[in-house]
């Protein structure tokens, strides 16, 4: 084994707990991915990763890259992804071949929506001041026909 090899090493880290932790260190690129795997297919880890860890000789320092990783989390959400594609491609199946949301090709526009048929505030107010208006007008009459004073 040269010295070259010696300065690369593996470090297999586990997610759990909101934690990553090495469980272990190898000096096998294929021999980490492969207990990597492993860990991963037994589901007791939310994460698992392979770290490659090279010294760098020129600035005098490790370098770290991740080459490996796997997680419940990735798993599920691709198999949610491959299940939303094919519920939406039967879903536009059967569209289809009910014939419904399609557009003739006879550039129609949508549809719009109903336009609001109810008032405005504008003729609210004035109905509002009609009534007002009314009132005191009634009032000021029933004063002068009764002779009552308010």
């Amino acid at each position: 084994m040269d010295v070259l090899s010696s300065l690369v090493s593996y470090e297999l880290q586990t997610y759990s707990g909101g934690v990553w932790k090495i469980d272990s260190i190898y000096d096998d690129r294929e021999i980490a991915v492969f207990e990597a795997q492993r860990l991963h297919a037994s589901n007791r880890f939310a994460g698992i990763r392979v770290v490659e860890e090279k010294f760098d000789r020129t600035a005098n320092k490790p370098a770290a890259r991740v080459i490996f990783r796997a997680s419940k989390t990735e798993a599920e959400n691709s198999r949610t992804l491959e299940q939303q594609k094919t519920t939406r491609q039967e879903v536009q199946a059967a569209r289809k071949a009910a014939g419904v949301g399609e557009r003739k090709s006879s550039g129609q526009r949508p549809a719009e929506p109903p336009k609001n048929s109810g008032l405005g505030v504008v003729p609210l107010i004035l109905i509002l001041g009609a009534v007002i208006l009314g009132g005191l007008f009634l009032l000021v009459a029933m004063q002068s026909m009764l002779g009552v004073r308010l």
